[in-house]
Parts: structure tokens; sequence; C-alpha cells
């Protein structure tokens, strides 16, 4: 027995309802300089659905506006060192996360 393909089916690609830019952070902070807050934009791919922002990490303070999402650096806690944290855009149901684009 052969390994041939015989059909190649292709699957439908969900494309992300929400878009943010930048996608990626990185700051450079110190004691003497804490990083002053960044906003991302969002903007809706599918038309307006409701959404939310949350944050893995306690030192990251996440703000949701209509269009943004502000995002602060608490450093007071944290060793010298390098600190990774994510920011996740979620809809706030389920109907949101099925929406599918065209």
């Amino acid at each position: 027995m052969s390994n041939v393909f015989t059909e190649i089916v292709e699957l439908p690609t969900v494309r992300p309802s929400l878009n943010a830019m930048p996608d990626q952070i990185i700051v450079m902070a110190s004691p003497d300089r804490p990083p002053r807050p960044m906003r991302i934009s969002v903007a809706e791919r599918c038309g307006p659905i409701a959404w939310r922002a949350d944050a893995d990490q306690d030192w990251l303070q996440v703000t949701a506006g209509p269009t943004y999402v502000d995002v602060a650096f608490d450093i007071t806690a944290l060793s010298l060192g390098t600190h990774t944290g994510v920011v996740t855009l979620l809809p706030d149901s389920p109907e949101a996360m099925a929406a599918k684009c065209p």
C-alpha cells in the first residue's frame, strides 16, 4: 500500500473578530524610571461585538474603552529581570465568539 493522496480538502479558516494594534508591546523600565501606560487600538472586524480585556499578571492593569485598551504596569513588587505578561481580548458572549468574518 502506498502513501498517495487521493483528495485534498480545504478547511475553512476563522479570522479573528477583533484586531489589536500593536499586537506586541515591549517595555523597558527601572526603579527610577517606571514605564508609562500604553494604548492598544482595537478594531472590530465583523461588526460590533461586546468584548473585554483580561491580563494574566497582577502587575498588568488593563482598562478597556470602546476602541482601545489602556495597559498600565505596576513594577513596584517585581524583581529585576525579564517579565512576560499577556493581555487577551475576549468576547463577552458565546454568540460573539462564534461570529465568523467573511
